[in-house]
């Protein structure tokens, strides 16, 4: 029962909204019409009960009565209610989506019977899924003869375990790596159907949907009194189209939230189930039946190529897009090297060094052998991190290193000054 609608929206034009804006089954409309057409005479009931029924004074007070109602309805923390909780459903319909499975055999339909309406219409019992060819009478008997309370999914799961177990002994799966492989398999089936029954088993907690649910409800049953319009008003507008638009954005909301709360009924938007069934069937078997039969190995047309072209290099397409390549923003930037007499020495395209910093390395070299013989050597390419110098090295050792820095330092000022005279 899914609804598609990926092909009007493929390319974002100015008419997009339109293709999906009208669209029936599955959309805003079909599921807030009824709701929002009893609250549309409702509030022209009211409407007319109030203009014609009322007098002076007993407008006056419904005048303070929908003030003070005005007021109320600004305490209701609706749109925070209804943010959470449909991100709290849409993240429950997606796992759900991820755990379904497709490529699989019978016992994926044995656990559906028992979460899907669908499923479960389409075989009401077991003998209705013997009679479909999905397992044979000997299985029946087998899986009817298991009595237990609880689901029993997982018994067709075993025999494929037994059965993956004898063809092991028989060497017709002819190593313990492939063997592995496909218990994992099996295993991720099983999981996955699990994670299904344990959604359907713990839903959402009941509390939360009735909170929800009843505050929208409530919202606009007090907005009937508090959103009406009377001839004492500045603008007497007979029909309210903002809450009528409020309405629908606010219940349309919602009502995604009750269709994605149970995607295994048969709303439009639910899940596909007997689709999905019909589907894994022939796609199993068409797998099967096509696994000896692999394409003949032939020289193609990249064979002598060493970067093979674009595959539309000779169609002449004067509507094709430049495509941004898969590199760095600034890969084709063309940076010169810094040539002038003083180069920075921050600069990450000419670092100079100097014979007197070399030496004074090895003064610092010379220390550090000095001070132990057992300590790590000093790497000529950069100075000791302070970490390093702390955790390793002798007070007195350190001392030394900071004067040989300081005098590194200021004799490096020194040149630099002279330079610049």
């Amino acid at each position: 029962m899914t609804v598609g609608y990926n092909f009007d929206v493929s390319s974002s034009t100015h008419f997009s909204l339109l293709k999906i804006l009208f669209r029936w089954r599955g959309s805003m409309w079909k599921l807030v019409v009824v709701e929002l057409c009893a609250w549309i005479a409702c509030y022209f009931a009211l409407n007319v009960f109030v203009r014609e029924c009322l007098n002076d004074v007993q407008l006056e007070n419904f005048l303070t009565v929908r003030q003070e109602l005005r007021e109320w309805l600004t305490r209701i923390p609706l749109i925070f209610l209804l943010g959470f909780f449909v991100s709290v459903v849409f993240n429950r319909w997606v796992d759900i989506f991820k755990h379904i499975g497709f490529i699989d055999n019978f016992y994926r339909n044995t656990g559906n019977r028992d979460i899907s309406l669908q499923v479960r219409k389409r075989f009401p019992d077991i003998q209705t899924i013997v009679e479909s060819g999905l397992m044979t009478e000997r299985e029946s008997e087998l899986y009817e003869a298991k009595e237990m309370h609880d689901s029993k999914y997982w018994l067709p799961i075993q025999w494929a375990y037994l059965l993956a177990r004898k063809l092991r002994i028989e060497e017709i799966i002819p190593s313990d790596i492939l063997m592995n492989q496909i218990l994992e398999k099996l295993r991720a089936f099983r999981s996955d159907l699990q994670y299904l029954c344990c959604y359907d088993w713990v839903p959402v907690p009941l509390s939360y949907p009735q909170i929800v649910f009843l505050a929208v409800r409530c919202y606009f049953i007090v907005s009937l009194i508090a959103r009406q319009q009377v001839s004492k008003d500045n603008v007497d507008t007979y029909f309210p189209f903002m809450t009528v638009l409020e309405f629908l954005f606010t219940v349309g909301w919602m009502k995604v939230a009750e269709a994605l709360l149970n995607p295994f009924g048969e709303d439009d938007d639910d899940f596909e189930c007997n689709y999905l069934i019909d589907r894994n069937l022939s796609t199993g078997f068409e797998i099967v039946e096509l696994y000896e039969q692999p394409p003949c190995d032939e020289i193609d047309d990249f064979w002598q190529m060493t970067i093979p072209r674009p595959l539309d290099v000779n169609v002449q397409d004067p509507d094709k897009k430049k495509v941004t390549p898969y590199h760095g923003s600034i890969a084709d930037l063309n940076v010169l090297r810094d040539k002038s007499p003083n180069p920075r020495k921050s600069s990450v395209f000419s670092v100079t060094r100097d014979l007197s910093r070399r030496s004074k390395v090895a003064d610092i070299e010379r220390l550090h052998r000095m001070s132990s013989r057992r300590r790590p050597s000093i790497s000529a390419a950069g100075r000791l991190s302070s970490t390093n110098i702390n955790n390793e090295m002798h007070p007195s050792f350190i001392s030394r290193l900071d004067s040989v820095f300081e005098r590194e330092e200021r004799d490096d000022n020194e040149a630099d000054a002279s330079k610049l005279v």
